[in-house]
C-alpha cells in the first residue's frame, strides 16, 4: 500500500513539473510571435518608405500611428516612425513598435540608412 503511495506522489510531481515546463513553453512561443509581428510592422514601414524619392524624405514623415492591430491577432501596436536627414544627405529611418501587452516587455527598434545613389 505504501508503494502505490508513494508511486502517485512521485507521478504528481513530475506531472506537476512537465505541466509548468509545458506552460513555461507556449509563454515563451507566444513571446517570440508577437516579437515577430512586431519586427514585420517595422520592416514594413521600412519597405514602404523605401519606395519614397529620397529627395521627398524627410522629417514630414515622422509619424506615431497607434492601435495597430495585425490580422488575426488581438494585441494592438504603436509604431513610432523618426526620420533624420544627415549631412552626405543620406537618409536615417527609425522604427520603434511597441506594446501594452505584457507579452512584448519591451519596444521592437529597426533602423536602416537610404543612401541618395538609392533613389
Amino acid at each position: 500500500m505504501i508503494e502505490v503511495l508513494v508511486a502517485i506522489s512521485l507521478f504528481a510531481v513530475v506531472a506537476l513539473a512537465l505541466t509548468q515546463s509545458a506552460i513555461f513553453g507556449m509563454r515563451f512561443q507566444l513571446q517570440a510571435q508577437i516579437g515577430n509581428l512586431a519586427r514585420n510592422l517595422a520592416v514594413s514601414k521600412a519597405e514602404q518608405l523605401a519606395g519614397v524619392q529620397i529627395g521627398d524624405l524627410n522629417s514630414s514623415y515622422n509619424l506615431t500611428e497607434p492601435n495597430l492591430i495585425v490580422t488575426g491577432h488581438k494585441i494592438a501596436f504603436t509604431r513610432t516612425t523618426s526620420i533624420s536627414v544627415n549631412t552626405d544627405g543620406s537618409r536615417t529611418v527609425n522604427i520603434i513598435v511597441s506594446s501594452a501587452s505584457s507579452y512584448l516587455p519591451k519596444p521592437v527598434s529597426y533602423t536602416t540608412r537610404f543612401a541618395p545613389w538609392e533613389s
